[in-house]
């Protein structure tokens, strides 16, 4: 029977995103699975990186807007967009 491996990583903070982990973790498995087969998908906690996560998912296009920080500097930040169910995706924790 082949084995089925679903790998749901979280980002590695400062390093790699979510859904590159996933990738990278699924390739080096690969050589191992044999007739099995590795399914990378992103996941999040919701803090940073949420955004990217659901917004692949829905296949959201990213925006950029004008803002300020917790500490009221000026700076631009991102959110998301998908217009045919009208949703936003707003990531507070950047």
């Amino acid at each position: 029977m082949p084995l089925h491996v679903l790998i749901i990583p979280d980002k590695f903070k400062g390093t790699l995103t979510a859904a590159a982990a996933a990738e990278a973790i699924a390739r080096g498995l690969a050589p191992g699975a044999g007739r099995g087969r590795a399914e990378p998908l992103a996941m999040s906690d919701g803090g940073d990186g949420f955004g990217e996560v659901v917004s692949a998912l829905l296949k959201a296009r990213i925006q950029r807007v004008n803002a300020v920080d917790a500490a009221h500097r000026p700076c631009v930040t991102r959110w998301w967009w998908e217009p045919r169910t009208r949703t936003a995706i707003i990531e507070s924790a950047a």
